[in-house]
């Protein structure tokens, strides 16, 4: 594996990233990208019409945070949000990650089943909500005490709550470590209710960070995304912008009809692509033309990624991770002939990767096996889950429950999932080989 295609790439980046000063939580890196940055935009709500600078991020969510603690919400304590994408959004994040109190991030899809399970699965002791999303809130059947009176905000912008504390009554830095949790994120659930990942400041910190160098090294500054601040991929793409920054351009919903307007639009040279994108959306004499210089095709055929380069004139790159660990698998832009299969690169900075049989022995090069991941800064555990990680973890090994293999040079393709494995003659085979 001495020679694998975009090797030096990787180091490069593995390199710059040990050698970064990393701020020690949120807050202090909020405050950090103001002094540099102070008043270039951090966030373009372009549908909105509304911007927040570096400078504002910080000193608005200050006054949030001071206006909690006033509240009497203090480090450590579960604060479900649940807010459209807009500055508020961002601005009770960033509040809460200076108090050192968990977030909850809330789908804004839910009802009132779904919030019944996360509401008290968490131990949330406030909430803050959209006026939008009360209908869903007041149909639960089981609305804890501590949330009798919820913190209602507009759904764009915190409102009053920027003015309901004194700012003397925060003090930055507040004492808040890298170690300490950040978020409660829960999973999607696709088996049964979503599990709560706890993720520390420092999960967050080394994500964005990470991303924010592959955007630097690709000469991107003005970053486009649409997924939901509920998610984590609406998160990291903001820590991501913010790291270098550069100037994050975000919808407040996904268009397939709108998507590639608004790229030429906003100018934006990095999002990442859904593949769906070319089939819905006709092809252009000037589709050579637009902005972007480089995409995250996640999932994507080879024929469809290479498609995409031809028409939009990109480069698009596969990768691999998730909610438990962050960044697993990154793919080099010289990946030379790897592009030819449905690969997501190698293990990415601070992360080690192995592909195991049914009795956790490494498997050979070529040969399907369980992807495990372990580094820095992967997820605490799943909340008031011992069952759960007890399962999930092989000592420090996250079992990602996906079926990989791995070949020579160390670049993975995704086979499929774990329980698809068909056992033959004592052979492996995935689903998809079938």
């Amino acid at each position: 594996m001495t020679g694998y295609p975009g090797r030096a790439e990787i180091e490069a980046l593995a390199g710059e990233l040990a050698a970064l000063e990393m701020p020690e939580n949120l807050g202090a890196f909020a405050a950090r990208a103001a002094e540099r940055h102070g008043d270039a935009v951090a966030a373009d709500f372009f549908q909105l019409g509304l911007t927040l600078s570096y400078r504002e991020l910080h000193t608005r969510s200050n006054r949030i945070a001071a206006s909690l603690l006033a509240r009497g919400h203090r480090k450590g304590a579960h604060v479900a949000v649940m807010l459209p994408n807009g500055p508020a959004a961002l601005l009770v994040w960033f509040a809460l990650m200076k108090l050192g109190a968990v977030i909850v991030p809330v789908n804004t899809a839910y009802g009132g089943k779904e919030l019944d399970f996360i509401l008290n699965q968490s131990d949330a002791e406030a909430l803050i909500i959209a006026r939008d999303f009360l209908p869903a809130f007041e149909a639960m059947a089981r609305r804890p005490e501590a949330l009798a009176d919820p913190i209602v905000v507009d759904g764009t912008d915190a409102g009053a709550l920027e003015e309901g504390g004194p700012l003397e009554m925060f003090a930055p830095p507040y004492p808040v470590a890298a170690t300490d949790l950040a978020s409660l994120q829960y999973t999607s659930g696709t088996t049964g209710f979503p599990k709560g990942c706890m993720l520390s400041q420092d999960y967050w910190l080394l994500l964005g960070h990470s991303i924010g160098l592959l955007h630097r090294a690709r000469g991107c500054e003005r970053l486009f995304f649409w997924a939901p601040f509920f998610y984590m991929d609406g998160q990291w793409s903001f820590l991501s912008a913010m790291s270098i920054g550069a100037r994050a351009i975000i919808a407040s919903k996904m268009s397939l009809s709108r998507f590639l307007g608004w790229i030429r639009e906003t100018r934006a040279d990095y999002c990442v692509l859904p593949e769906p994108i070319l089939k819905a959306v006709p092809p252009r004499p000037d589709d050579g033309d637009l902005p972007l210089k480089f995409v995250h095709a996640f999932g994507w055929r080879p024929a469809a990624r290479a498609e995409a380069e031809r028409r939009f004139n990109l480069i698009a790159r596969d990768s691999f991770g998730m909610t438990e660990v962050g960044p697993a698998l990154i793919c080099p832009v010289e990946a030379g002939d790897k592009l030819k299969q449905a690969t997501c690169g190698v293990a990415a900075p601070f992360r080690e990767t192995r592909v195991v049989d049914e009795d956790g022995r490494e498997c050979p090069p070529g040969t399907p096996g369980e992807l495990q991941v372990r580094g820095r800064a992967i997820m605490l555990g799943y909340y008031k889950r011992p069952d759960a990680n007890r399962a999930a973890f092989d000592g420090a090994w996250l079992r990602t429950g996906d079926l990989f293999v791995k070949d020579e040079d160390g670049y993975h393709r995704i086979v499929g999932r774990l329980k698809d494995m068909i056992k033959r003659a004592g052979e492996n085979i995935s689903a998809s080989e079938v």
